[in-house]
C-alpha cells in the first residue's frame, strides 16, 4: 500500500510517498506525486506480475517509474522502466496529480494539476497520447471499471471521463512505424480492431518461413481470436511432427490455454487428442477451470469415454435432451423432473418412462408417480402410463402406480378404476379381491367388474356387486 502527500517547498510542489509492505512489515520513503498498483501477464509467465507505478517531478524534470514488487518465481523478471514525462511550456509549474491503471488495456492514465492527460503503455512505458482535458485544476480521480477508463473532478465540479477509443487507438499508433510492435501487443491484449491485416501478414510470413512455433504464438494472441479458426487448426495439424519435439498443434493449444480459454473448435480438437491418449483427467481439469467451451458436440465426443463427464458438459452447454438422456443412463432418475422444471424443458415423458422402466422397473413406478402427482397437475396421461406398464407385462407395477394415482377416488377417474380392477381380475384375482375388500373405489363400471369377478371365481364379490347395482 502507499500513502501520498504533497507540500510546498522553495516555490514548487514536492511529492512525498510512503510505500509499505504488509507481508514484510517494511516501509520505504520515496519522492513522488502520484502512484498506483497494477498487474501484468508477461509472455511466458504462469501468473501475473505485480507492478508499482509512480511519478515524480523534481527541479530537473519529471519521470514515470514502473517497477516490479513481490516477484514470484519462476516468472520472468520485469525490467524496471523509467521514462521522461514532458510538460508543455504553459505547464512550467504543473505536476502529476493522479495515476490510474486500466487493467483491460494495461494503460497508465496520468493526470496533472493543470488538466493534462498522459497515456502510457504499462509494459514498455511508451507514451501513447497527451492532451489537455480541463482548463481548471483537477483535484481527484477514480478508476471507471465500466469503461476501463478514468473519471476526474475539477475545481468547478465538472466530472470528466477519460477512456480509450477502441475503434481508433490501434490505427492511431500504427501511424508511427516505431509503435507497430506496441500496436500489435495492445490489439492482442485488449482484443481491439485495427491490426488484423498485420497479424495475418505476420502469420503467413512465419508459416512460409517454417517458423511454426512463432506462427502459433501469433495465431494464439490474435485480437478477438480472429486467427483461431478451424482452418488454422488444420494447417497446424498438417505439419509433420519433429522427433523429440512437441507437435505444433499441441504447442498452439498450450499457448491459448496460457492466455485464457479455448473456443468451440479448439475445445473439440484438443478433446479428441487427449482422449485418444487416454488422458481424460486433463479434460476434467480444464473443464473445472472453465478453459474449454462446452457444446453438444463436445459432450458427444466425451460420452464415448466417460458418461458422467459428458453429463457435466451437457449441463454447462444447456443441452437438456442430452442431459436427461444421461440422467437415465446413469440411473439418476430423481434428477430428471427438478432439472426439467428448472430449465423450462418438457420432454416426451411417455417415451422417457418407457426407457426408465426398461432400465429399472421399480424406479419407473417412482418416476411415473412423481409425474402424476406433480403440483399443478399431472404431467403425463395416466392411461398412457398404464399402457407402458402393460406393454411390458408389468401388472404389479401398473397396479402400484394406479393405487397411488387414484387415491383421491374422483368420479372423473372411474374408467381408470375399472381398468385397474380389470387387469388384476384377469391376471391376479386375489389382488383385485383385496382392492374391492378395502372399498377404496366407488366409480368403476360395476356390471363389467361383476362379470369379471364371476369369471375369476370371486362369487362373493359378484353378489355384493349385484346388490349395489340394483340399488
Amino acid at each position: 500500500m502507499v500513502v501520498v502527500g504533497i507540500h510546498s517547498h522553495q516555490g514548487r510542489v514536492v511529492g512525498a510517498m510512503q510505500l509499505y509492505s504488509r507481508d514484510r512489515d517494511l516501509s520505504q520513503a520515496i519522492e513522488g506525486h502520484a502512484a498506483a498498483f497494477s498487474t501484468l501477464r508477461l509472455e511466458g509467465a504462469s501468473t501475473d506480475t505485480k507492478l508499482f507505478t509512480f511519478t515524480v517531478r523534481t527541479p530537473t524534470g519529471a519521470k514515470l517509474h514502473i517497477v516490479e514488487i513481490d516477484y514470484q518465481a519462476p516468472n520472468p523478471a520485469f525490467m524496471k522502466k523509467t521514462v521522461e514525462v514532458h510538460f508543455p511550456v504553459e505547464g512550467a509549474n504543473d505536476f502529476p496529480r493522479a495515476l490510474q491503471v486500466s487493467q483491460r488495456y494495461s494503460v497508465i492514465y496520468l493526470v496533472t494539476k493543470y488538466g493534462f492527460i498522459h497515456l502510457y503503455d504499462l509494459e514498455t512505458g511508451t507514451c501513447i497520447y497527451m492532451n489537455r482535458i480541463s482548463s481548471e485544476t483537477i483535484f481527484i480521480t477514480a478508476p471507471d471499471s465500466t469503461s476501463s477508463g478514468m473519471v476526474c473532478v475539477n475545481r468547478k465540479g465538472q466530472v470528466l471521463s477519460v477512456v480509450v477509443d477502441e475503434a481508433t487507438i490501434i490505427p492511431y499508433l500504427l501511424q508511427n512505424p516505431a509503435n507497430s510492435t506496441l500496436a500489435l501487443k495492445l490489439a492482442s491484449r485488449a482484443s481491439l480492431p485495427g491490426a488484423d491485416d498485420l497479424y495475418s501478414q505476420q502469420f503467413d510470413q512465419l508459416m512460409n518461413a517454417g517458423s511454426f512455433t512463432e506462427a502459433a504464438k501469433v495465431a494464439a494472441s490474435s485480437p478477438r481470436g480472429f486467427l483461431r479458426t478451424p482452418q488454422t487448426i488444420e494447417r497446424f495439424k498438417a505439419l509433420p511432427a519433429q522427433q523429440g519435439q512437441i507437435s505444433v498443434i499441441l504447442q498452439y493449444f498450450g499457448m491459448v490455454l496460457e492466455r485464457g480459454s479455448l473456443n468451440k473448435h479448439e475445445s473439440l480438437e484438443l478433446a479428441r487428442l487427449v482422449l485418444a491418449q487416454n488422458r481424460k483427467q486433463l479434460l476434467k481439469k480444464w473443464l473445472t477451470e472453465s478453459k474449454v467451451e462446452c457444446s453438444e458436440e463436445l459432450g458427444d465426443i466425451v460420452r464415448l469415454h466417460d458418461l458422467n463427464l459428458a453429463l457435466d458438459i451437457y449441463l454447462r452447454a444447456n443441452v437438456p435432451h442430452k442431459v436427461i438422456a444421461a440422467f437415465v443412463e446413469t440411473g439418476q432418475f430423481e434428477k430428471i423432473l427438478p432439472f426439467s422444471t428448472k430449465v423450462g424443458y418438457q420432454p416426451n415423458y411417455t417415451q422417457l418412462l418407457e426407457r426408465i422402466i426398461q432400465a429399472n422397473p421399480e424406479k419407473g413406478v417412482e418416476f411415473a408417480a412423481s409425474l402424476a402427482n406433480e403440483e399443478g397437475g399431472s404431467l403425463i396421461d395416466i392411461d398412457q402410463v398404464v399402457d407402458v406398464f402393460q406393454k411390458e407385462n408389468m401388472i404389479q407395477q401398473a397396479t402400484a402406480f394406479l393405487l397411488d394415482a387414484l387415491k383421491g377416488n374422483r368420479p372423473e377417474e372411474g374408467h381408470l378404476q375399472t381398468r385397474l380392477l380389470e387387469m388384476n381380475l384377469l391376471n391376479a384375482p386375489q389382488v383385485a379381491d383385496a382392492i374391492l375388500g378395502n372399498d377404496m373405489f366407488s366409480h368403476y363400471d360395476r356390471p363389467r367388474i361383476a362379470q369379471l369377478c364371476e369369471q375369476a371365481g370371486l362369487y362373493h364379490r359378484v353378489s355384493a356387486l349385484a346388490v349395489s347395482c340394483n340399488q
